[in-house]
């Protein structure tokens, strides 16, 4: 459960504004994967933007905090000016930051790398454990200390993996072996590993000891993570 209480929740005001002067190149307080615009386009076009974004007025332009799908497609339409909800300046960004996660979160279940995405710039502005857990808790996210630890850092990782994390080409356990290890053995499991089971499994040698047992590259070791890189 999403709570968010009144008091925590920045004032905004309702505002036209040219959607020029809307940066979206900033993306301090981005929380969603998702690129694609197609399923707001008819929505938009007949009944306008229902659910305002939500966005911070700065000197020349405008950050935004939550609604960058919203602005896409917006800019996909050709539309020279929308409402916006303009939150008010100065404060801790970290109130910005839960807002965008709470208005992601309101609208559907994050993904894991949402989740992770949410976890880590939080925990930029929330040092203590206890803090980023109660946060966390209260945002509807993970507030395992556990959970929090293997999620946290996954939207470090590669494009191409983070892509095989949400296609679920690769477990959780995969992905946090490959945080530990390296960016290069990650990408050696995701790339290199499914490949050659692929064609062991062609070959009839599901089981094959060879597959069990392989040895490092002139170390005459085996390698005990399954894998050299």
């Amino acid at each position: 459960t999403i709570i968010m209480p009144t008091k925590d929740l920045p004032s905004a005001q309702l505002k036209s504004v040219p959607l020029s002067r809307i940066d979206t190149t900033d993306e301090t307080f981005h929380i969603t994967t998702r690129t694609r615009v197609d399923d707001l386009l008819a929505s938009i076009r007949h009944e306008g933007l229902l659910n305002p974004p939500f966005v911070i007025e700065k000197a020349s332009d405008f950050t935004i905090v939550s609604g960058f799908r919203r602005i896409s497609a917006c800019k996909k339409l050709d539309l020279e000016e929308i409402t916006v909800r303009v939150l008010e300046p100065d404060l801790n960004p970290l109130q910005y930051l839960r807002l965008a996660i709470a208005d992601n979160a309101l609208q559907r279940q994050l993904n894991l790398i949402e989740t992770s995405r949410a976890l880590h710039k939080l925990s930029a502005h929330l040092t203590s454990g206890n803090r980023l857990i109660e946060s966390a808790s209260s945002l509807g996210l993970p507030s395992n200390p556990t959970v929090i630890k293997k999620v946290k850092d996954l939207c470090l990782l590669p494009g191409s993996i983070q892509s095989a994390i949400l296609a679920e080409t690769i477990s959780l356990s995969m992905a946090v072996d490959g945080l530990r290890r390296g960016f290069r053995a990650a990408v050696y499991r995701i790339q290199i590993e499914p490949e050659q089971t692929k064609r062991n499994h062609n070959a009839g040698q599901r089981n094959c000891p060879a597959r069990q047992y392989r040895r490092t590259k002139g170390s005459g070791r085996p390698a005990s993570s399954g894998y050299y890189y």
